[in-house]
């Protein structure tokens, strides 16, 4: 059973477009930046130049995190038919 006083870590993560093809997914815990994925989208490809977690969060499956919200936002981005950035 959990105390009411126990601290809860919450992770989430968003996909940030720095130009008209690059992007990063960051990950967040607590508020804090825990790592990056950087990618690039054009002509319908992508590609995926660098995944990073910051070394005071590795080991939490932060990695995998990223990878599931990069997957997440290409299958939400391919059903709504914009295929191309």
């Amino acid at each position: 059973m959990s105390s009411i006083n126990e601290r809860q870590i919450m992770e989430n993560t968003k996909v940030v477009f720095t130009d008209r093809v690059h992007a990063e997914v960051q990950l967040f815990s607590n508020d804090v930046q825990a790592g990056k994925m950087n990618l690039a989208m054009t002509g319908g490809r992508l590609a995926v130049f660098h995944t990073e977690v910051y070394p005071e969060f590795e080991g939490r499956g932060f990695a995998k995190l990223l990878l599931e919200q990069l997957v997440s936002y290409i299958g939400n981005t391919c059903q709504r038919g914009d295929r191309q950035r």
